[in-house]
């Protein structure tokens, strides 16, 4: 049955990878509709289809209440897209509105939705640029807000379908303001996030997270150079959910929700020849909300280091190095809260930042972690790019949690990852992907899951975009 489901999609973008003429550029498609009223209206789309495979992903213990110790499932995403531009007296506009469908097929391996869909509106804002011959852009909507590399921002609405896909990251509605000054770019904006979730909280709160939280922040970008740039920000999570649950870094207790996290941000991105170096550094602070009638304060960091060097050569090689963490908390006793709120972090690339395509995307959150991954590829062909990485995964502090309270463990070693990644652009039109893995639990997993089989998996990816 389950093939059954992906053999239409599949020949559907079989039909266009040769259909489609490989010079025809990506973009929108120029509508040429309401000539009178838009000097500009268009229409874009994409089509996904998505298939992974994962044997032991509890390392051999079971996944759900099934007793199920493998999962194989699908996910199928749809989204359609309208643009217009108009350009006025005293600034020029540009609007958007766009939907996503999106369909989880079989039970995925994160435990959140089987066989379910899901359909909403993924984008609806109006941007009002160079107003009055300004150096400053307003945009008013419902929007995805990146920022810098998507450390602090990028993701702010919990699906319960198609997640490993992730189409739909918008805020439901965000004010922010774009300044360009040349050499120095700045950033303001507020957004209500409609539904969050701290990362573990949404076990217990329902798969759709809770209302009530809203985002805030600024951001400062400086061009040193054509080649290199500094940024930082503060940002503020306004959480007034006024909610009581157990959270998995609670030990059980009661833990008061509201609370109001300040994140206070610095990174570097620099090329100097054929070396590439990048690093950013947040520091919270702030309330955490309450422990057992405890008032919390937060007092956590998270940040990254990495550097690549591009060989040279027609194959285009490389060879990268990164490490991540994420802080944990040391004692549940005292009055700080050292756990990570990883806020709206977001996937840039592969294992940037769900840390490992199945200790990050399954197992570890964003708290709590720390990982080295020693990344290298090449071209073997135009327009693919192949990648072989390793990454060991470590805990911060010698814990894990569930919905009925953390768990305290003997070793800080959680796994070994091995990943082999392939992206192909087919054509201007289809992007396609083959993955695989083989992970090796450490002593810390092997404690809490109370087994040491090795896990593998393997996941294809196409894209149909117009």
């Amino acid at each position: 049955m389950f093939k059954s489901y992906l053999k239409l999609p599949f020949l559907f973008l079989l039909f266009f990878t040769i259909a489609s003429p490989a010079n025809q550029a990506y973009g929108e498609i120029e509508l040429g509709l309401f000539p009178d009223t838009f000097d500009k209206f268009s229409v874009d789309g994409q089509f996904h289809v998505f298939f992974r495979h994962d044997s032991n992903p509890s390392f051999g213990g079971t996944v759900d209440a099934r007793g199920r110790t493998e999962t194989t499932f699908g996910e199928t995403v749809a989204k359609l897209g309208f643009t217009f531009e108009k350009k006025m007296q005293w600034a020029d506009l540009e609007g958007r509105i766009s939907g996503v469908l999106m369909s989880t097929i079989n039970a995925d391996v994160y435990g959140a939705a089987d066989d379910e869909s899901q359909g909403d509106l993924n984008e609806g804002y109006l941007i009002f640029k160079k107003i009055n011959q300004s150096p400053f852009d307003i945009k008013v909507g419902r929007q995805n807000i990146f920022i810098e590399k998507s450390f602090i921002s990028g993701d702010a609405s919990p699906e319960d379908a198609a997640i490993w896909i992730s189409a739909h990251k918008s805020f439901s509605f965000a004010v922010r303001v774009d300044g360009d000054f040349g050499k120095l770019k700045t950033l303001a904006f507020w957004a209500d996030t409609e539904l969050y979730s701290q990362q573990g909280d949404q076990r217990e709160l329902g798969k759709r997270g809770k209302e009530g939280v809203s985002f805030a922040g600024i951001n400062m970008h400086y061009d040193l150079s054509e080649t290199a740039y500094l940024y930082g920000g503060y940002y503020r999570k306004i959480d007034e959910s006024n909610l009581t649950f157990t959270s998995f870094s609670s030990g059980g207790k009661d833990l008061f929700s509201e609370n109001n996290t300040n994140a206070l941000d610095i990174g570097f991105d620099a090329t100097v020849n054929s070396f590439h170096f990048a690093g950013e550094f947040v520091y919270q602070l702030g309330d955490a909300g309450r422990l057992g009638g405890q008032e919390l304060n937060r007092n956590a960091y998270a940040g990254f280091a990495q550097a690549r060097y591009n060989f040279n050569h027609p194959k285009d090689p490389y060879l990268k190095l990164m490490h991540v963490f994420f802080s944990g908390d040391s004692d549940l006793e005292d009055d700080e809260a050292g756990d990570y709120d990883p806020m709206f972090i977001t996937s840039r690339a592969w294992n940037e930042w769900l840390i490992g395509q199945l200790v990050g995307e399954v197992q570890l959150s964003n708290t709590n972690k720390y990982a080295f991954i020693v990344e290298t590829g090449f071209s073997p062909m135009p327009k693919m790019q192949m990648a072989f990485m390793f990454l060991k995964h470590y805990l911060d502090e010698q814990y894990l949690g569930v919905s009925r309270g953390r768990r305290a463990l003997n070793n800080d070693d959680y796994a070994n990852e091995w990943n082999l990644l392939v992206d192909y652009e087919v054509n201007s039109h289809v992007y396609a992907h083959i993955g695989a893995g083989y992970i090796l639990p450490g002593s810390a997993a092997e404690e809490f899951f109370g087994n040491d089989d090795d896990t593998i998996f393997t996941q294809m990816w196409l894209k149909f975009h117009f």
